[in-house]
């Protein structure tokens, strides 16, 4: 396919379930079909297929779209007037165009059951409004109005709830606006009834599978400082998290972001500073434990965006920090690259290939000073981040550099690949590339990330031998590479732009590389691998085997992987910092930073630091085995000069106990007195005191009796009147 106009990068859309229907959209509004995995395109925005398109100058501002369990394909088309809409229900075989919306429409969240219903986010000047589309967006209703701006309605995806059910943000006084003053709602009747939520002052939130919802609200009148609150049950109650303070002093707490929710841990990056205009942002990277209401520190000075998890494999990290000295920010420009195998409890410096692209020596090792460092997502357009998907066992790809510090310089970047698990690094090419990973790893794409190129760099046998694949005289600066969810397909799209006549056009084509790999794997394919087996090492407690390639095949989009797993008995590397302890160095032991009530009184002649038991606890969904001959639990060190929290003094404590005790006590004997004298001079108290205890005297009888004459006197009367 050859365009004028830029594909834009967020709207590429594989729609059908063997992903041979794709969707892509340019910046000029323009939808693009293909039914063959983009081997093919045809143009959707023309009035023969989509009608009165060309009354809407722009074309389509956003598509939307969802696939439900029976198979439909739904797509929503937002013209660029933001009131014009086309839908299909057919993965675009066929469109209906609606004119019915109301104008302004922002975006659209179609139901994730039920594709013929949608919410739309609609700004009506200062304000926000919710309509409801059904019949696959023909009919509009309002439900909701009078919203802040950052508003953004949710459809419920948690199971016990209604399908129907619907969060979103509002003032807490709608007809007051205060836009420091937010409570979250939910309603599961279009916003007839309402409940809210126990959160107030809400920023921004966020729901996650099956159960989480995630906070952030403000704590001062300018959103200075902020708190997160956790809830696992829905919204139904919240706790607030307390991070634990380190450096023996109170942080800020600028601003949070989830960066994972994932090996039973949510990560939050909590931000302290940034320089520069909210450029060169650090904070400190805390994880929880399984039940999300104690957190603790495991990467402080992160920088910000510079946190991925390994995603083929558990409990492996990378991160990018600030290094320090004196527990000071060293510099915004000394960056390094850091990998941990258990989950956060400790971190290490990755080590370097020993040789390059080259075949060169690198002589770069940690003894040194000298490591590997690689860029996040943080790093900027000019570099590839970390990347790795769920199903390439083992692999990441990243660009980076070797030496001190990471280097922000374009031309000093370099492209890096691990096929176990971080473990180990080769030098794949000088300079920055593009990657992409296809056939649950078995095939490995590279494009040069900058720059016009007539050519590819790709593996299929784990990067023993990287081929080049030319695509003639049509060179192209390539903008992306991508493949079908879940990376099982062979067939990549590649899209960039090229120069035609002088004029610029853009190119999206089809990389097919079933003849690369014409044998299908099977069982006699596979050897079993395991991140132990590299480093000596469990994680988690735990030695996965998985299953990885010994011949040249291809896995088949219907694989599935195979894993088996060993428990191992405890070491040192399952257990992590408590709370309110940290490592200051990489590979130092836990060192209590908060001022912690009845810790054992540091040993006469104390120097430096002494042991407790307290300080590390074993690291969450660690499947370690306690009984044998494993290590011990470590001790956490305390500073000999640590002063603990002073108690509160007992005398005062002491003394407003006997004032109040005296207030009841004299309260209480008024009370009584007065009830004496009430009980001997006043009938009706007398009868009432008697209901109350149930007393069988005469008396309570006599009242019982008069109240049942009365009642039968007033049932006569009643009768008489009717018979008359």
């Amino acid at each position: 396919m050859e365009e004028s106009s830029v594909v834009d990068d967020y709207q590429i859309y594989f729609v059908s379930n063997n992903n041979q229907i794709v969707f892509i959209r340019t910046l000029d509004g323009s939808i693009f079909r293909s039914v063959d995995e983009g081997k093919t395109w045809t143009k959707q925005t023309v009035p023969q297929i989509m009608a009165n398109i060309h009354q809407v100058p722009g074309g389509i501002f956003q598509l939307f779209n969802t696939q439900v369990k029976d198979g439909m394909i739904a797509l929503y088309f937002l013209g660029a007037d933001h009131k014009s809409l086309w839908v299909s229900s057919d993965g675009g075989e066929t469109y209906l165009f609606w004119d019915t919306m109301p104008n302004n429409i922002q975006q659209l969240l179609m139901h994730p059951m039920y594709p013929g219903k949608v919410l739309a986010k609609r700004r009506n000047g200062d304000k926000v409004e919710i309509w409801l589309g059904t019949q696959f967006g023909k009919e509009w209703t309002n439900i909701a109005r009078l919203l802040p701006p950052s508003t953004n309605a949710v459809w419920s995806i948690f199971p016990r709830t209604s399908p129907n059910r619907i969060y979103l943000l509002q003032y807490s006084n709608p007809l007051q606006p205060d836009p420091r003053d937010t409570v979250l709602v939910y309603s599961d009747d279009y916003f007839t009834n309402t409940t809210v939520l126990p959160v107030r002052k809400v920023q921004s939130w966020a729901i996650y599978e099956p159960n989480k919802f995630v906070v952030i609200s403000c704590v001062d009148p300018l959103c200075d400082s902020k708190q997160l609150l956790i809830s696992d049950d829905g919204g139904d109650t919240f706790n607030l998290v307390r991070f634990p303070e380190y450096g023996g002093e109170a942080q800020d707490e600028h601003d949070f972001y989830i960066w994972e929710i994932s090996d039973e841990a949510i990560w939050t990056y909590v931000e302290r500073s940034c320089s520069r205009s909210n450029i060169n942002c650090w904070g400190d990277i805390f994880h929880s434990n399984a039940a999300d209401k104690d957190f603790t520190l495991s990467l402080p000075f992160s920088k910000k965006y510079e946190f991925t998890k390994f995603n083929s494999v558990d409990g492996i990290y990378l991160a990018n920090q600030y290094t320090t000295r004196n527990g000071l920010l060293e510099s915004v420009e000394s960056v390094r690259s850091l990998i941990t195998f258990n989950k956060g409890s400790d971190w290490e410096i990755l080590r370097a290939p020993e040789v390059d692209a080259s075949g060169e020596l690198t002589n770069c090792s940690i003894a040194s000073g000298c490591s590997l460092h690689v860029h996040g997502w943080g790093s900027g357009h000019f570099f590839s981040y970390f990347y790795s998907v769920p199903n390439a066992v083992g692999l990441m790809v990243a660009s980076g550099n070797l030496g001190q510090k990471l280097d922000n310089r374009p031309d000093k970047s370099n492209t890096y690949i691990s096929f176990n698990g971080g473990i180990k690094w080769q030098e794949v090419r000088k300079g920055s590339y593009i990657p992409e990973i296809g056939d649950f790893g078995g095939i490995i794409v590279l494009g040069k990330d900058s720059g016009v190129i007539d050519e590819l760099l790709y593996t299929v046998d784990d990067g023993k031998e990287w081929r080049v694949c030319k695509y003639g005289d049509n060179s192209l600066d390539i903008t992306n590479i991508r493949v079908a969810p879940g990376w099982k397909s062979r067939r990549f799209l590649m899209y960039g732009q090229k120069y035609v006549n002088n004029s610029l056009q853009t190119v999206v084509a089809q990389l097919n590389f079933d003849e690369e790999l014409p044998k299908q794997c099977t069982a006699e394919d596979f050897t079993t691998w395991s991140p132990k087996d590299e480093h000596g090492q469990c994680v988690l407690g735990k030695a996965t085997y998985y299953q990885k390639r010994k011949s040249l095949c291809y896995f088949g989009e219907n694989y599935v992987q195979q894993a088996t797993t060993e428990n191992c008995l405890c070491v040192q590397e399952d257990y992590e910092c408590d709370h309110c302890f940290y490592r200051k160095e990489l590979g130092s032991p836990c060192t209590l930073e908060c001022s912690v009530q009845d810790f054992p009184e540091p040993p006469a002649n104390c120097s430096g630091y002494y042991e407790v038991d307290a300080g590390y606890r074993l690291v969450d969904n660690d499947n370690c085995i306690l009984d044998g001959p494993h290590t011990p639990k470590p001790k956490g060190l305390v500073s000999c000069g640590m002063v603990p929290p002073k108690p509160v003094p007992q005398s005062n404590n002491s003394g407003y106990s006997i004032l109040y005790v005296s207030i009841v006590i004299l309260v209480l004997l008024v009370v009584i007195v007065i009830a004496i004298g009430l009980f001997r001079t006043n009938e009706c108290f007398q009868h009432f005191v008697y209901y109350a205890i149930g007393s069988e005297s005469d008396r309570s009888t006599n009242v019982t009796e008069n109240h049942l004459v009365d009642l039968e006197q007033n049932s006569i009367d009643l009768t008489d009147e009717d018979t008359q």
